[in-house]
């Protein structure tokens, strides 16, 4: 399934995308700063914690400690840097799941060419190619994700023949993964019995799989990176240093071959070089060193058994070196350890081989980790998935790969890095996807967009196409049209509902998700299709009535909202700051500066009548003079921060589904939100009881409060509650929302009380509950008068319950 972190992706990419929703994906996905960044409606206090959190490590959260940080980045600066492939975790259980294909991940195997030693089964790739991976275009490179889905970019199959009648068992020391070559070392079996005899050096080009040369040899042990450019090795049978140049192998003559060598690692460009001998004195000798590829000695010392261990047989593979970060190294023999500066070559600590022992490497290199991605093999398919659970897929491309246990190696530690996968005597590389360069749905007359840059909007009206790309490694947008000549632009500026582009020959609005097309006539279009960043696919958009105009210069069109004969804009800087609205019903037409009023737009237009606006349920109403209001229930609208709706889409008030615009579904929904109140009331128990005693503590307070919270919220209902398809709807309506407010006033009322009683004001808080009492009196003549009206008419006519005044 799609997962929680591609949601957040392809929010940051609808600019009706609200604040708060940026507050939230920052906290979870800070490395998405750049695009929160660009948003339209991200703050300056988020963009602020943004940059401060940036500053703290390339995966700070604001949960990581400073001192979380601080370890991660001396980590990557240690002197030995990162190990060429991080270290994996635990493997995934081997079990049917029901997954989801990401779009273009299934890998289609090409034409089989032959290498030196593999057979090379190339990927063949169309318009949409990934770029070389040495020497490719750098900003497509980084737009690769593998979030979007993985690709088996070459594959090298069996048989594996470096020698003749050899089984190779699989790779037995970490890869080297460089940019161009990537080094592996198998262990081979001659008599098929499992124990291990030799292994095989085999280069391959990163870039295409071809194999570049191939040796074999006794067990040897390598350094776990290039020494420029070069692999040093030590030789378990001649206990000599061997020197292969990655690209083209053995190097005969190299200065430092054939230094006597148990174990090598690698350091900046020098190698660390350790052997144990029998020396002059009878006792096996501990010979450490560092050197340079030309011979040189850096620093060099010796150590003999004088600790009391006898001389051993078998010592001869014993010394090595092995990092322990700090810019330390732990030098070890079968008789002697210590830790050497590297730098210097100076001991600071010694003791016998039992003090000071190779520490035990753990993890699992069952699948590999590229960002926040894990990648493994699963009943023969390439899966992706998140938060360690196998149950998290992202997508899974089936690849035949069989049942043999496949190890992971990341070339790096970016999260687009590629995966060297190496199983049943076969290496697979594989590259996350590039984002899609169009989409399902585009009209055929779009171009696709750039090579790594991805479509976030395309429109379709009568008289041109318009797309807008995103560069996906950047927040830079490009957008092209076609009609009347084909043009693009880079003056591209996101808004809170669309964007804003300036071509060569005018300037051209696209807002409201595509719907709304605005170019230098001043009057909108609406768009016949299209298509935003979210949305599952392309769709038909409701025609624009004619008439609608620009928003005020400086500001943008934040919702659009259509009802049968009218309409009404509101205009404004961001979805929480509109500043005004426009409007035609009928033959009335009218503008006025619009204001948030809790969930709701509103307006005062040059008549003085009050306009308010949702969005969900979708409704206009229209209050002159305080009467009863006058409701619209809107077709079609369109909500920064929320996107399209109209009636019947969405949900209301306690989470209600939203009505049609039809009597029966507005009565229902009428009856869904008064029993949803009526529940939350339910939770209050008797609450007068300590007010008639003046004996009020903190939970009486509490119980009140919350009594008074659920009137407050039923009020809040009723105001976008839609009946104007109900006969005598409106006046019903009043009634009940004139009686609630009676219901609330009383309610705060009793608050008041409790507060005086609890603070020792008896006859204060008396005084309070008298007059408290008296407006309850009022209410309950009020929710008589409405029931009475609603029993008399709703309930046979719709089938809805009966109410008593105890119900409301």
């Amino acid at each position: 399934m799609v997962g929680e972190r591609d949601d957040a992706w392809a929010q940051l990419h609808d600019p009706t995308t609200d604040a708060a929703r940026l507050m939230e994906i920052a906290q979870a996905h800070p490395e998405f700063a750049a695009q929160i960044e660009a948003h339209p409606n991200v703050y300056p206090g988020l963009v602020d914690w943004l940059h401060e959190h940036a500053a703290a490590g390339p995966a700070a959260t604001p949960e990581t400690s400073p001192d979380a940080a601080a370890a991660t980045a001396a980590a990557a600066d240690a002197p030995f840097g990162p190990r060429p492939a991080p270290r994996v975790r635990a493997a995934m259980s081997r079990r049917a799941r029901t997954v989801l294909l990401t779009a273009g991940a299934v890998v289609a195997l090409g034409a089989i060419a032959v290498g030196a030693v593999f057979v090379v089964q190339a990927i063949q790739r169309g318009s949409d190619a990934r770029p070389e991976a040495a020497g490719g275009d750098g900003d497509v490179a980084r737009a690769a994700d593998y979030r979007l889905g993985a690709e088996v970019t070459w594959s090298l199959e069996p048989p594996l023949e470096v020698q003749p009648n050899v089984d190779y068992r699989g790779i037995t020391a970490r890869p080297i993964l460089s940019d161009e070559v990537w080094l592996t070392q198998w262990v081979t079996d001659t008599a098929g019995n499992g124990a291990v005899v030799g292994d095989a050096l085999v280069a391959v080009d990163a870039a295409d799989g071809e194999v570049l040369w191939t040796d074999a040899g006794y067990r040897r042990e390598c350094a776990d990176r290039l020494i420029d450019d070069s692999l040093v090795c030590a030789d378990q049978d001649t206990q000599r240093v061997q020197v292969f140049d990655a690209a083209s192998g053995p190097v005969a003559g190299a200065p430092l071959a054939g230094r006597a060598a148990n174990g090598v690692m690698g350091y900046d460009d020098t190698a660390l070089v350790a052997v144990e001998r029998m020396g002059d004195s009878g006792h096996d000798e501990l010979t450490f060193g560092r050197y340079e590829l030309d011979g040189t000695t850096v620093w060099e010392f010796t150590r003999d058994c004088e600790f009391g261990a006898p001389p051993s047989a078998g010592a001869g593979s014993a010394a090595l070196f092995f990092p322990m970060g700090e810019g330390k190294v732990l030098a070890h023999g079968s008789c002697w350890g210590g830790y050497v500066d590297v730098e210097t070559g100076e001991v600071l600590e010694e003791g016998s081989a039992e003090e000071y022992f190779v520490p035990g490497i753990g993890g699992d290199d069952s699948w590999g980790i590229v960002g926040e991605v894990q990648v493994a093999v699963d009943e023969g398919a390439l899966v992706g998935f998140t938060d360690n659970s196998p149950d998290n897929q992202l997508w899974r491309v089936e690849l035949g790969l069989g049942d043999a246990y496949w190890q992971f190696f990341a070339a790096d530690d970016a999260p687009n890095a590629p995966l060297l996968l190496v199983g049943d005597e076969r290496m697979l590389r594989v590259d996350p996807l590039l984002p899609p360069t169009r989409v399902d749905g585009m009209p055929d007359e779009l171009p696709d967009c750039p090579a790594g840059w991805t479509p976030v909007a395309w429109s379709e009206w009568d008289g041109g196409i318009t797309l807008v790309c995103q560069e996906v490694s950047g927040s830079s947008f490009r957008a092209f049209r076609v009609g009347g000549g084909e043009t693009s632009s880079d003056d591209v500026e996101v808004t809170p509902t669309g964007y804003r582009i300036v071509f060569e020959d005018g300037e051209l609005e696209l807002a409201l998700g595509g719907w709304w097309v605005l170019d230098d006539s001043e009057t909108a279009v609406g768009a016949i299709r299209g298509w935003t960043a979210g949305r599952a696919e392309a769709a038909s958009y409701p025609e624009l009535p004619s008439g609608v105009q620009a928003c005020p210069s400086g500001t943008f069109p934040l919702s659009l909202s259509l009802w049968r004969g009218g309409w009404l804009l509101v205009c404004g800087l961001a979805s929480d700051s509109p500043s005004s609205l426009r409007f035609v019903d009928g033959e009335r037409s009218g503008i006025g500066e619009a204001y948030l009023d809790g969930d709701r737009v509103c307006g005062v237009d040059q008549e003085g009548v009050e306009l308010c606006v949702s969005a969900a349920p979708a409704l206009v109403q229209f209050s002159a003079d305080g009467g009863v209001p006058t409701q619209r229930s809107v077709t079609d609208n369109y909500f920064a921060g929320r996107g399209e709706g109209g009636a019947g889409r969405g949900t209301g008030a306690y989470g209600v589904e939203t009505p049609d615009d039809t009597p029966e579904q507005q009565v229902a929904y009428l009856v869904a939100v008064l029993q949803k109140s009526a529940e939350a009331r339910s939770t209050v128990g008797a609450v007068l009881a300590p007010l008639n005693a003046c004996s009020v503590d903190g939970a009486d307070i509490e119980a009140l409060q919350r009594l008074l919270q659920a009137r407050t919220d039923l009020l809040a209902a009723l105001r976008t509650t839609p009946v104007d398809q109900v006969p005598g709807g409106a006046d019903l309506l009043a009634q009940l929302v004139r009686a609630l407010e009676l219901s609330e006033l009383a309610d705060q009322q009793y608050v008041d009380t409790a507060n005086q009683m609890a603070t020792g004001d008896c006859a204060g808080g008396r005084a309070t509950y008298r007059v408290a009492i008296a407006t309850a009196d009022q209410a309950e003549a009020a929710k008589q008068a409405f029931v009475a009206s609603w029993n008399a008419t709703i309930p046979a006519q719709f089938g809805a319950p009966s109410y008593s005044a105890g119900d409301i």
